[in-house]
């Protein structure tokens, strides 16, 4: 019993001794808010609440609050508004510990102690913060706007996210929903979409429409695409030129392979003999059998039908402005009709259950039919190309 008693005694003691190792490091790690942490932790809901702890709450919040403060004082002297993004960071989390101060508030020790907390006003930090980021933006934005009317688009653009992020902060500042807007415009940068057929492969004259009649582009946000001829191609910024070159459809073709499936299977019974040739009975007199097997053999024929079409070309992306080609690359495109045929012949219970599906051939597309899906798979890989194009 007595050890047991001095079992208990010293891991208490040991645990007090680890507390106050714990509060001294955090403290000497500059880990304050943890140490705040671990304090709330240790005085919540205590009525008698102990002096190191209470001493340790004071003292933490005071050193996390000035090295905030100094860390605040340090950035004001910036110009760039992401340094006073952080101002608004810093002064959140300073109102977040504040707030999670105050349930504690009075805030005394068993022995009598009051501690003291001088709280910082986080508002007229983030007030002013917000002044500063907002006057920034504002100058960014009309440094790079003037820019833009001058025919810069990525400067356009800049300007157009300076004033976007005035509007997170205020929609009442100046004339900056106007000035966003008209940013937006200058940095719009307007494709013209074209499509030549120099493919020397006669065709029909549907067949040769289809290559270059206009199809469906959703537009992107700094991106508007017409097609030429449209209305508003002539104030393009870019081409993007799709010159198909060569059109081919291969032969039909039919492979087969005969797969030959093999099983024993059981088939009917024979009678059990006795040692003097006669069918042998079980207890109750019946004739024993047993079951017979024997070994079948079917043939599972499949055909392959394959038709390939191919459309090839290039994309030339001009810059219009200064009249140059800037990018040049080749594309392609296929339509591919399959179809797996199958039948089979041979004893049908050596085949697996898919076997004995009938599937007949299908005629084969015509060339034009290929040609015409050819053409539909080669457009979106086209605009892919154009979307991802580092000139445009």
């Amino acid at each position: 019993m007595r050890t047991k008693l001095n079992i208990i005694i010293f891991m208490i003691i040991a645990g007090l001794l680890a507390s106050c190792q714990s509060v001294e490091k955090m403290m000497d790690n500059g880990n304050y808010d943890q140490l705040i942490q671990l304090a709330q932790r240790k005085l919540s809901g205590k009525k008698e609440k102990k002096e190191k702890y209470v001493r340790a709450l004071e003292d933490g919040f005071e050193r996390a609050k000035e090295r905030d403060m100094r860390r605040i004082e340090l950035l004001k002297h910036s110009d760039d508004p992401d340094d006073w993004e952080k101002i608004i960071a810093i002064a959140e989390r300073i109102e977040r510990r504040q707030d999670r101060l105050q349930p504690f508030l009075p805030l005394i020790d068993r022995q009598g102690y009051k501690a003291t907390f001088e709280f910082v006003k986080t508002h007229e930090i983030t007030a002013y913060a917000e002044g500063q980021i907002v006057a920034r933006l504002y100058d960014e934005g009309m440094y790079a706007l003037e820019r833009g009317r001058s025919g810069d688009k990525p400067a356009a653009q800049d300007a157009y996210l300076s004033f976007n992020r005035i509007l997170k902060y205020t929609d009442r500042y100046r004339d900056v929903a106007v000035l966003r807007d008209e940013a937006r415009q200058l940095g719009i940068v307007h494709v013209v979409i074209a499509i030549e057929n120099q493919a020397r492969e006669w065709m029909p004259g549907y067949i040769a429409a289809a290559l270059t009649e206009p199809f469906y582009i959703e537009d992107r946000f700094w991106t508007r695409y017409t097609f030429a001829g449209d209305e508003g191609d002539y104030d393009a910024d870019y081409e993007a030129l799709l010159v198909v070159t060569d059109v081919s459809v291969g032969h039909a073709s039919i492979h087969e392979e005969e797969i030959v499936r093999k099983r024993e299977i059981e088939d009917g019974f024979t009678y059990v003999l006795d040692a003097q040739g006669n069918v042998a009975k079980d207890s109750l007199g019946n004739d024993i059998k047993e079951p017979k097997f024997v070994k079948v053999q079917g043939v599972v024929v499949r055909t392959h039908q394959e038709k390939l079409a191919h459309i090839r070309g290039r994309i030339k992306v001009r810059d219009l402005r200064q009249n140059m080609v800037v990018d040049t690359r080749p594309i392609h495109a296929e339509a591919r009709f399959y179809h797996v045929g199958q039948t089979h012949y041979g004893d049908a219970r050596a085949l697996d259950k898919d076997d004995k599906r009938y599937i007949g051939l299908l005629p084969f597309p015509s060339d034009e039919e290929l040609i015409l899906e050819a053409s539909e798979a080669l457009k979106p890989i086209f605009m892919e190309e154009v979307e991802r194009n580092r000139y445009i």
